[in-house]
């Protein structure tokens, strides 16, 4: 067996071999500019690949790095419309706290899909959360939404607000049965 693997490699070695002889005629050399204007190869090791181009930012990537991915958030934009949709349950200890968290997750998501991408003039975002009929049946629903103009949203400054102030800044806002803020 090992006697075929070094005949098997000293072909291999001979046909390299041919292959350079035919690349380069015996008994000329090529003139010394050519050679320094020539790019090195090396034959042996292969030049490692390039790494592959870091892929373009999308607004799920944007979304998917403000949310864990227990939330399963989908993105889709129609002309100039983003909708933004994701499930609050990890949130959810108590309505407030769903609430809570839904204000301040879209005070984050908004002004950074602004920012990032200005081709969309309007941002929606929805969250749902798990239910219960009273007849026991299972199912999801809208728990709270809002919406956001490029207009209204420039005239925020996103750093400074107190999140439980998104419903009177979005341009348009609903919650849900229990998220509802009493005065």
């Amino acid at each position: 067996m090992a006697r075929i693997k070094r005949a098997v490699v000293a072909l291999g070695c001979l046909a390299a071999g041919l292959c350079l002889q035919a690349y380069r005629p015996a008994g000329r050399t090529p003139p010394p500019e050519a050679v320094a204007a020539a790019p090195a190869v090396d034959m042996v090791d292969p030049a490692p690949a390039s790494p592959p181009p870091a892929p373009t930012e999308t607004p799920y990537r944007l979304v998917l790095a403000a949310l864990p991915r227990e939330a399963f958030p989908d993105v889709q934009q129609q002309g100039s419309t983003l909708s933004v949709r994701y499930r609050i349950d990890h949130w959810m200890f108590n309505d407030a706290a769903g609430r809570s968290a839904f204000d301040r997750n879209a005070a984050q998501i908004v002004p950074d899909l602004f920012a990032r991408f200005p081709l969309v003039d309007t941002v929606g975002i929805e969250a749902d959360a798990a239910t219960v009929d009273i007849r026991g049946h299972k199912g999801r629903a809208v728990a709270a939404s809002v919406e956001f103009s490029r207009r209204t949203a420039a005239g925020i400054r996103w750093e400074a607000i107190d999140t439980a102030s998104i419903e009177q800044l979005a341009d348009a806002a609903w919650y849900g049965r229990g998220f509802e803020r009493t005065p």
